[in-house]
């Protein structure tokens, strides 16, 4: 199977997800960056291994919006 695939193997991270819809949601550069920061540290702890990639990034543009009030 890897073969067919020519060892094309993609894995998808919340960044994957983040970065559309950061632009979407209309996250201004510094808070996006801040939602960087905060997907980096979820990726330090365990229990938010649970979470799908997609929702890990929801939750962060959501968290942002927030905190910033925006």
């Amino acid at each position: 199977m890897l073969n067919v695939l020519n060892f094309e193997l993609i894995a998808n991270t919340s960044y994957k997800f983040f970065e559309p819809l950061s632009r979407v949601a209309g996250l201004e550069a510094k808070n996006a960056h801040l939602g960087q920061y905060v997907l980096e540290l979820a990726l330090t702890k365990p229990k938010f291994l649970e979470y799908s990639p997609s929702l890990l990034a929801c939750s962060t543009i959501y968290l942002i919006k927030k905190i910033r009030r925006s």
